[in-house]
């Protein structure tokens, strides 16, 4: 930071990137409970993110003159053998979807308790389970939110790396409120101590 600014600020937003996805499994809890979000990350998606990244970092390491241009060097594609590129395309699509389902899905809920707490007006929500427990449900002035700003962000920015260091600070953000949210929960509520808070808020 100190060295490169606000060059380093975005960078940052990019390695922030290889831990997004777990704020949405705060959202995934709420419908599927806690002990299947545990099986899926521990038993799937955390040691294939390992095993990712750890063969990236060593084909990084084996072919340090690819990574000087930037602009073309991508070692997830590159590593792989040419026949497995459109494969692994359609991999990175379908791991698109998912995660988009999960942030729209999370978006959903998020809109329905702040219409519950008086925060938004009303909204016309759709329950898209049957079953008497906390189901999945569509808020259709979300869902075209959601999707006018995903266009929006898209021609705005035009390039998948600009598109991924944005995201990449917004999740930062995204901790950064979490963070305020969960200490004035703490300080205001179970009144905890301000010196106990303060490491956790560092």
């Amino acid at each position: 930071m100190a060295d490169h600014g606000a060059t380093g600020y975005l960078v940052l937003g990019g390695v922030v990137l290889a831990v997004t996805g777990a704020e949405a499994l705060y959202a995934d809890r709420g419908h599927f409970g806690a002990s299947p979000i545990r099986l899926g990350w521990f038993g799937l998606a955390l040691p294939a993110l390992i095993l990712n990244y750890l063969g990236q970092a060593v084909f990084v390491l084996h072919n340090p003159a690819l990574a000087k241009d930037t602009s073309t060097f991508n070692p997830f594609y590159q590593m792989a053998p040419t026949w497995a590129l459109w494969p692994l395309v359609i991999l990175a699509a379908i791991a698109t979807v998912i995660a988009s389902q999960a942030m729209i899905s999370g978006s959903f809920s998020v809109a329905k308790q702040a219409v519950q707490l008086g925060f938004l007006p009303r909204l016309r929500v759709l329950h898209t389970s049957t079953s008497s427990t906390e189901g999945q449900i569509y808020v259709p002035i979300v869902n075209w939110t959601l999707c006018i700003g995903v266009v929006a962000l898209t021609l705005v920015f035009r390039c998948a790396a600009r598109l991924g260091n944005i995201y990449g600070v917004a999740v930062t953000g995204t901790f950064i409120l979490n963070t305020l949210l969960f200490l004035a929960v703490a300080r205001q509520i179970w009144h905890t101590r301000k010196r106990r808070l303060a490491p956790i808020a560092l």
